[in-house]
């Protein structure tokens, strides 16, 4: 070859010796199986992808249905109970009177107390206590210290439905009493509290309460209103 003529790719591989060759060879081989590995572990990577976005749809799905199946399950469970309360035995007043000559100082009258069962279920009476006190302002706890009524406390009495049961007990005013009412300075109340519970033992979940207040207007009729608080039932 001649001083000055540029070698070609293939007189510098001919001239190169064989170790060389080997090395670069294996250089080649090497790099191609790099290529094709990167390769393999990126399209890997995608079906890990993939497959994570599609583990992830169904688990997702299947929360779903879940949660709707538990939807249904609690309007089934409230449904139910719609049922249950609509037929519950439900215990209210139908008002209260006095009986006797107008109200005066010292004078024995009969309060009456009537409650009725609205509902379609029999009730079973737990308590029944009514009372009657004059009070400047009604009192958001009042008591009834006293049974003043014939049902037995916890005992076997029973409502039937739409049948009224009556309380009737005597009371009468002191004379200051009676002053303060006149003028206006405290109230007349004949108020009661009724406990009770489903007659049925498998319908028992909670004790129902009913409380009645009722105010006299001070006429000669002895009307009673209805109080603004303690009229409450559950």
């Amino acid at each position: 070859m001649r001083e000055g003529t540029k070698r070609t790719f293939r007189d510098k591989w001919r001239l190169t010796s064989l170790s060389n060759k080997a090395i670069t060879l294996a250089t080649i081989v090497i790099a191609v199986a790099g290529v094709l590995q990167f390769g393999t572990t990126f399209f890997q990577w995608r079906e890990i992808q993939e497959s994570g976005k599609q583990t992830d749809q169904m688990l997702a799905l299947v929360q779903n249905q879940i949660a709707a199946a538990n939807r249904l399950a609690d309007a089934a469970d409230t449904a139910n109970q719609n049922a249950l309360d609509a037929n519950r035995p439900w215990l209210g007043t139908m008002g209260v009177t006095v009986e006797g000559s107008t109200i005066k100082p010292g004078i024995r009258l009969d309060a009456h107390v009537p409650v009725v069962n609205a509902g379609n279920r029999p009730a079973k009476l737990l308590r029944f206590r009514a009372q009657v006190d004059v009070f400047e302002k009604f009192p958001k706890a009042p008591t009834c210290n006293v049974n003043t009524t014939p049902f037995r406390e916890n005992g076997q009495d029973i409502v039937l439905p739409h049948v009224p049961i009556e309380v009737t007990f005597p009371f009468g005013l002191a004379p200051q009493q009676y002053e303060d009412v006149i003028a206006k300075k405290k109230r007349l109340y004949i108020y009661a509290i009724v406990e009770y519970e489903d007659v049925n033992a498998s319908l028992r979940r909670t004790k129902h309460t009913t409380t009645i207040c009722y105010f006299w207007m001070l006429n000669d009729k002895n009307t009673f209103a209805t109080c603004p608080e303690y009229n409450d039932a559950d």
